[in-house]
């Protein structure tokens, strides 16, 4: 049986995960009237550069070439290093094209913000909401013994064991954590959109470079966890909180850092 605080605290972060973006989106639209343009363009850059490109690359050296995925399942450091470079390089590059050529001349702090609505916003709901979704609909049906009748035709009965078993034996408060996370996300993929906005408005483009790097730094350590290197949860969500407090005092502050 699936525990029923577990239950909970996937709701709560499917809540996290879908109601932040919107909530931000029509506060933004308010205060700033953001472009819905700039979110669409947001969100559709990080589909195709990191759930379509990105994952296809990392389906040929994890899954296709046999002797990367060798290389990158057996040494955790690699396999980190790769990882966390990939999405620096990948949803920063993608910003830096929607900026520099979807959405030219649109460089102001507003433009900068709804972007990151679209980019993080999009994340937060396939990445958090989809995952808590489909979490609660297997604990619902683990609970209720239908599991293996209901999916048992669509699914391996490995597969829906491998199902059961992570979701029973998952810590409660894991499920809650996953919804900060997405949060977090959130805040830090809005700083990020605002780094490489500066980079493309100032023409000063070593800030997409810095963009890359600060993003594959708050992706190491995650990475590391995946792997076993890092066991503390909390190791990875104190870096992801500095990081995201880091993105709201670089927005908060944009007019005065953005001067001529």
């Amino acid at each position: 049986m699936v525990n029923i605080e577990s239950i909970i605290f996937m709701i709560v972060s499917m809540g996290i995960s879908i109601g932040v973006p919107i909530a931000v989106t029509i506060y933004c639209y308010k205060k700033y009237k953001i472009s819905f343009k700039n979110i669409l363009v947001g969100a559709g850059i990080f589909i195709l550069f990191a759930l379509v490109l990105e994952r296809g690359m990392h389906l040929y050296f994890l899954k296709i070439n046999f002797s990367t995925s060798i290389i990158l399942d057996s040494n955790p450091w690699i396999f980190a290093i790769y990882g966390a470079f990939a999405a620096g390089i990948f949803e920063e590059a993608g910003r830096f094209v929607g900026f520099k050529f979807l959405l030219r001349g649109r460089t102001e702090k507003k433009d900068g913000i709804a972007y990151g609505i679209g980019h993080g916003g999009i994340e937060a709901i396939i990445i958090g909401g989809i995952a808590a979704l489909q979490s609660v609909y297997f604990s619902l049906l683990i609970n209720s013994g239908t599991l293996y009748s209901t999916l048992g035709g669509k699914l391996p009965k490995a597969t829906l064991d491998q199902v059961s078993a992570s979701i029973i034996n998952t810590s409660p408060y894991l499920f809650l954590v996953s919804g900060i996370e997405r949060l977090l996300a959130f805040s830090i993929q809005l700083g990020l959109s605002m780094v490489v906005l500066y980079a493309v408005r100032s023409k000063k483009y070593r800030y997409l470079l810095y963009a890359i790097l600060i993003h594959a730094l708050i992706d190491f350590p995650a990475a590391l966890y995946q792997k076993g290197v890092i066991t503390n949860v909390w190791i990875v969500e104190i870096i992801c909180v500095v990081a995201a407090a880091a993105g709201y005092i670089l927005i908060k502050n944009w007019d005065k850092i953005d001067r001529p």
